[in-house]
């Protein structure tokens, strides 16, 4: 069949026209996709420079400590090698306090190495950089014992400098709450704090399932020199300097002299919380009460096991004592005829308790009044015949008393009680006027 040219066309239209449908779909797809093809290119574009960056900066970071702990390094050799004028020029400060301070620990070293006491592999245990200063702690060895020393670092156009402590730079600040223990630190203080937490919370827990107790703080300061005080500002807080301004022992890093005093004024605010009014130079039998029951609670909080202790006859005669009935009936009695009534025995032989405490507490009070020269306060605790206050007279004209703590007291006549030093000076003192009075 014959087709014109115009019919021929006609049909080429019509194809152009209506496009096949598959090929549509295609097209659309690959117009869809050109969008995220692109946002995926742009994307592993960013994170390649994110990522080289990040690369650059690790880098970056790890020159600086090793920079860092090259000027450790060689600060610690210069002490080594006794170098004094090396190691001062290492150190940076704008007071010049701070190179007389370093040129005295440069003398204790020197000191330590001469003894054979001391090694210096100045191992590098931790660093923190924040900027252009920097904390790091080195590892010593005193006599065979690990101390930790942290030293504070600034980073000068002439490289690291060895700087005073930045007490502002001892962390983010961390509380650790318990039942009767709240505390408060700073991350460099962690491991102190949390094994402190655990001993205070711990002897708390004994002490007042007896006792009445109010929640306390702790707070663990960055600060200069090494004590222990109450806060102006937040009641029933304890403020302790961090032992990091200094040299840590690893195997005690609180050092036990301010562990005492964390624990002696804690034991006091609780013995006060239950009626004790520790007054000062009261030499009174309920002011020895008072000083035991401190002594009592004090042993908890050290995890120490209380021993010659009043109270640890008490618990074991009680179920449970009641310490503010203890305080209370002492400011109206004296001691020995206080503790006739609460264990019920009519004799002083009978009485099941350990006598050395109250001995010993007779002996420091008869100091106490020769210290203070009270004269009639000193003849008072004698007896009152001619021998003993002869003796009396003759012992308060002594330059010096030689002040021996009882190791054992024990009964020999009817109302009178033997006491023997460590020297084997024996003291007797006799019951009289419900009070005991020594003899010799």
């Amino acid at each position: 069949m014959v087709k014109f040219d115009w019919e021929v066309k006609s049909q080429f239209s019509l194809q152009k026209i209506h496009p096949d449908a598959s090929s549509s779909s295609d097209l659309s797809t690959r117009q869809g996709m050109a969008p995220l093809l692109m946002l995926l290119a742009i994307i592993s574009i960013v994170g390649g420079v994110i990522g080289f960056a990040s690369y650059r900066l690790a880098q970056i970071q790890q020159t600086i400590q090793n920079h860092l702990h090259e000027s450790v390094k060689a600060e610690v050799s210069f002490l080594r090698l006794g170098d004094r004028t090396q190691f001062l020029a290492v150190q940076r400060s704008a007071s010049p306090s701070w190179l007389e301070t370093q040129s005295i620990l440069f003398d204790e070293y020197q000191y330590l190495k001469t003894q054979q006491r001391l090694n210096l592999d100045a191992e590098i245990v931790s660093t923190v950089i924040d900027g252009n200063r920097a904390r790091v702690q080195v590892l010593e060895q005193i006599e065979g014992q690990p101390y930790l020393q942290t030293w504070f670092y600034w980073n000068y156009q002439d490289g690291w400098r060895h700087v005073p402590a930045d007490y502002t730079f001892w962390g983010e600040p961390k509380t650790q709450a318990g039942d009767y223990i709240t505390m408060n630190y700073a991350m460099l203080d962690q491991t102190i704090a949390l094994s402190l937490f655990d001993n205070l919370e711990r002897g708390m827990a004994q002490v007042c399932v007896w006792i009445t107790c109010d929640p306390f703080a702790v707070l663990l300061v960055s600060r200069e020199g090494l004590s222990v005080n109450w806060s102006a500002t937040v009641p029933n807080q304890l403020e302790v300097s961090s032992p990091y301004v200094g040299r840590v022992a690893l195997r005690q890093p609180l050092p036990e002299t301010l562990m005492d005093e964390l624990t002696l004024q804690l034991a006091k605010a609780l013995a006060q919380a239950n009626g004790a009014s520790l007054q000062v130079d009261d030499w009174s039998d309920r002011a020895f009460i008072e000083t035991q029951l401190v002594a009592y609670i004090q042993s908890y909080l050290l995890s120490r096991e209380p021993v010659d202790n009043l109270f640890v006859d008490l618990k074991t005669h009680f179920e449970s004592p009641k310490v503010q009935d203890v305080l209370q009936a002492s400011s109206q009695s004296t001691f020995i005829p206080l503790l006739q009534e609460l264990l019920a025995q009519p004799t002083l032989h009978d009485m099941p308790l350990t006598w050395e405490p109250y001995a010993n507490w007779l002996l420091r009070k008869e100091y106490a009044y020769w210290d203070i020269e009270d004269e009639q306060g000193f003849y008072s605790i004698y007896v009152n015949d001619s021998l003993s206050q002869l003796i009396a007279m003759t012992r308060y004209a002594a330059p010096q008393i030689n002040l021996q703590p009882f190791q054992e007291c024990q009964w020999g006549r009817p109302e009178q009680l033997i006491c023997t030093t460590l020297a084997a000076q024996q003291v007797e003192y006799k019951w009289q006027f419900d009070t005991f009075l020594r003899v010799n």
